[in-house]
């Protein structure tokens, strides 16, 4: 059966139609999933943002709408920025004792955390590290162990660079056993792990403990689009 949008335009207020539903079928539906799982097969296996599978999805998209509906289309340009892991993370204690962390076990690298190879002893932040104030105490050159909650990990991180850290840990919940997975929103410079509750705690009742991070990454900007129909 037909499988596309209505030919008439609705208004922008306009709840969809029982034309419009009445067109949606199984079949259709799983003939799109079919093209468009074809697309990523042609394509390395994947219709990711930054891949020519993404925007060949988009053009199957256009084309079907501009034959089929008298929708306005307008493809809408926007720059993203993409992170990539060069390597492995590396997370240990080196003193009082050896420890070797397990990701994602017991940590885990952060969206657009940033490359670094550091090593020094961590300073556990008072309160969640929502204000600056918070680093009154730090000494610029360690590394900062904060407390999940209360405001973004980006103001977080953002203030513990301001204070010198060289490297930040944030840990999640009492109530939670996996390791803080999460966006820092942009790119920064210094490496930034979520942790684990536990090893959060761990890590605060052992003040004098020497901590090495190493993590690789990229960062590159690329331009995609949108498509909109209206």
């Amino acid at each position: 059966g037909n499988t596309t949008v209505p030919t008439n335009t609705p208004s922008p207020s306009a709840s969809p139609s029982l034309e419009f539903w009445e067109n949606i079928s199984l079949d259709g539906m799983m003939t799109h999933l079919s093209a468009l799982q074809q697309i990523a097969n042609d394509n390395g296996g994947t219709r990711s943002i930054s891949s020519p599978g993404y925007q060949a999805s988009l053009e199957y998209v256009e084309d079907l709408l501009a034959q089929q509906t008298n929708y306005l289309l307008e493809v809408q340009p926007f720059s993203v920025n993409i992170t990539k892991q060069l390597a492995d993370p590396i997370f240990e204690m080196e003193s009082p004792s050896y420890q070797e962390y397990q990701t994602p076990l017991e940590y885990s690298p952060m969206q657009y955390s940033g490359s670094g190879n550091v090593t020094s002893e961590s300073i556990g932040i008072p309160n969640l590290g929502c204000n600056f104030d918070d680093f009154n105490t730090f000494e610029s050159g360690k590394i900062a162990l904060i407390s999940r909650g209360n405001c973004t990990f980006q103001l977080k991180t953002e203030n513990a660079v301001n204070a010198g850290a060289i490297g930040v840990l944030i840990y999640n919940y009492m109530d939670q056993t996996s390791s803080v997975q999460g966006t820092l929103g942009e790119p920064f410079d210094i490496p930034v792990f979520g942790l684990t509750y536990s090893l959060g705690q761990q890590l605060l009742y052992s003040p004098s403990s020497v901590l090495h991070m190493n993590y690789s990454s990229e960062t590159s900007t690329i331009v995609t689009a949108n498509l909109i129909a209206e």
